[in-house]
């Protein structure tokens, strides 16, 4: 078969054999656009869109990381005192309608006592959430006793230690 493609190509004219080379060159232009560069070319400009969406992602993300950074630093920086705290929790229990039912508040040397009379037990699970979320305490312990008949259902006396997280106890 090969040998009668020969034949068949020395029997060709200078002419012929030239055309047949240029068709033969333009085909094989024609098939590597079309198989190499034509879906590369594609393939970039589909990237250069997505380019300018993946840097602003990017910038989102560092700002966040920023952000996170200064946060980290904001709350790994000096704790504050447990007196400041003591404060702080004394005035979210007024402003939570807690104060007038407010026993005491003791603060020891690392930690904080926290006694509350006939409170509502939902009020005050909701100002504990609070509480602890806001001072970044732990509870390390928790006694609820139900208040007798006198005293209106679902009312409680509370008492509470607060200590800071990390400390064994």
């Amino acid at each position: 078969m090969l040998e009668q493609a020969l034949q068949r190509w020395a029997s060709l004219s200078i002419r012929e054999r030239r055309i047949l080379l240029a068709g033969g060159l333009i085909l094989l232009a024609a098939i590597l656009w079309a198989l190499a560069y034509e879906p590369a070319a594609r393939g970039r400009e589909r990237l250069l869109l997505e380019r300018t969406s993946w840097q602003a992602d990017l910038a989102r993300m560092e700002s966040l990381t920023g952000q996170a950074r200064q946060l980290g630093a904001a709350a790994a920086g000096e704790p504050q005192s447990l007196q400041v705290l003591r404060e702080r929790l004394e005035l979210s229990l007024v402003a939570d309608g807690l104060g007038s039912p407010l026993h005491s508040i003791k603060v020891g040397p690392d930690q904080i006592e926290i006694r509350l009379k006939a409170v509502s037990a939902q009020r005050a699970l909701l100002w504990i959430d609070n509480a602890l979320r806001e001072t970044r305490l732990r509870v390390s312990s928790l006694s609820l006793d139900r208040e007798g008949p006198p005293a209106p259902a679902g009312t409680v006396s509370i008492r509470m230690t607060l200590d800071r997280p990390g400390r064994g106890t």
